[in-house]
């Protein structure tokens, strides 16, 4: 049940989003940051879900490639992309 809620969670501030940058109401704070160190981060958040499924996520990234960006807003849409993927992918794959 708190999985589920914390889904819904995540729905709505994504669609909360959306909404909003669409009507340009989102603050950007760009800032220049690590890419692997963005990924290494939210990586550790869905080790849960990995395991559940018994993949492994394989992080292939140059030590210094650089972004700059809004670290928040591009955390979110990494976690999107590795949900879906995890979400997607068969049971024991990488």
């Amino acid at each position: 049940m708190l999985e589920e809620a914390n889904k819904l969670t995540r729905l709505v501030d994504s669609l909360l989003l959306i909404a909003r940058s669409g009507g340009g109401q989102v603050e950007l704070n760009p800032s220049r940051f690590r890419a692997i160190d963005l990924a290494r981060e939210r990586a550790s958040l869905l080790e849960v879900l990995l395991e559940e499924k018994g993949q492994r996520l394989i992080i292939d990234a140059e030590e210094d490639t650089m972004l700059y960006g809004d670290w928040l807003l591009l955390r979110q849409a990494l976690v999107n992309v590795v949900h879906n993927a995890i979400k997607y992918t068969p049971h024991g794959e990488r």
